[in-house]
């Protein structure tokens, strides 16, 4: 398991990935890959120059609030999966959640800024609000689906 690793580290030769603060990032710090789950903090702000929240990035990971940057534009699929987070602040600028991005993360609610454009997303027991519009609710048997047409009705 990788819940007791507390940093990466990276060699600064290599041409694909380098590590920030202990974090996994592309080369070009534009994905966040890897948070490293074995740290003790209980709050992580995501580097301005992140647009991709990547597969798996905080699975797993302890209680953590996650605070994003106007930068994510995407948050892929399993980002959150099974994380404990206690809090987390959706950037403005998200266009993209991926699926079961925060299946069973521990958190109850979540607000998407109206820039959304796509959600292929099982949430599980969370609910999503786009603003202050319940767009899914935990208590409706919907599991999964792509709501592209209705976001784009929203925000009109």
């Amino acid at each position: 398991s990788c819940s007791s690793l507390t940093s990466i580290t990276v060699s600064e030769e290599n041409t694909k990935y380098k590590s920030i603060d202990g974090n996994l990032y592309s080369k070009d710090g534009k994905v966040l890959i890897q948070y490293a789950l074995g740290k003790m903090a209980t709050e992580f702000t995501v580097p301005n120059e992140v647009e991709i929240i990547g597969k798996s990035a905080f699975a797993f990971c302890p209680t953590l609030s996650v605070i994003m940057g106007s930068s994510v534009k995407v948050i892929e699929s399993r980002a959150f999966i099974f994380s404990d987070l206690t809090k987390i602040n959706i950037g403005e600028n998200v266009e993209t959640i991926g699926d079961k991005a925060f299946y069973y993360s521990g958190i109850s609610s979540i607000v998407i800024g109206k820039n959304i454009k796509t959600v292929e997303q099982r949430f599980g027991s969370v609910n999503v609000l786009i603003g202050t519009e319940r767009l899914f609710n935990p208590e409706e048997p919907m599991k999964t689906m792509k709501v592209e047409l209705y976001i784009k009705q929203q925000n009109n």
